[in-house]
């Protein structure tokens, strides 16, 4: 798992704790299979996700973008961009999306974990819209897909990510030139 880049960067992170700490066991163990997966690594064709795929490894991440490095979190760029690329396809499917209480917005729930309490959504925002100031009861994580997404007078672009701690005010949010955002949020 440490060799393929597979672990958390908090399991990473106790792993290479406790090789500094003399563990000579793993070590001879890394050194003989270091050659294996760097071997493996080269057979294997890289498979380019679809559309679902690339939405849904999105909202995986941005569900536990509190857990991540912030050298992690600039590797989602490329994610970024692939699902924006593919947003007609995605907005396409009007029968899954739903109005949202102020006028110009709609969403659809793209992913909803029971076990965490958590669901992700797709946000969609015509120019001009406006998200009322509210208090978050739970954490919130959004991440912008396309357009601008204006809050608390900072201009979030495609690529860019704001987090609401539980309890914060978050003023009134608007577009200029309409947004998709990427969202996740707790639920009762």
């Amino acid at each position: 798992m440490y060799l393929a880049g597979a672990m958390t960067h908090v399991e990473r992170g106790q792993f290479e704790s406790h090789l500094e700490a003399g563990c000579a066991t793993c070590d001879r163990e890394l050194l003989a299979l270091d050659p294996l997966v760097a071997s493996l690594a080269r057979l294997i064709e890289p498979i380019e996700p679809g559309k679902v795929a690339r939405v849904a490894a999105l909202a995986l991440t941005n569900e536990k973008v509190g857990e991540l490095a912030p050298d992690e979190i600039d590797d989602l760029a490329p994610l970024v961009t692939a699902v924006a690329e593919d947003q007609a396809d995605i907005l396409a499917d009007a029968l899954r999306w739903q109005k949202l209480d102020y006028e110009g917005a709609t969403y659809r729930q793209i992913n909803v974990d029971r076990q965490r309490r958590r669901v992700t959504s797709l946000v969609r925002m015509e120019p001009g819209a406006a998200i009322p100031a509210h208090q978050h009861e739970g954490a919130e994580q959004c991440t912008v897909l396309s357009g601008d997404f204006m809050i608390g007078g900072r201009r979030l672009l495609a690529g860019e990510y704001k987090h609401f701690a539980p309890g914060e005010f978050q003023p009134v949010a608007t577009t200029s030139e309409g947004c998709l955002l990427l969202v996740t949020t707790p639920f009762e």
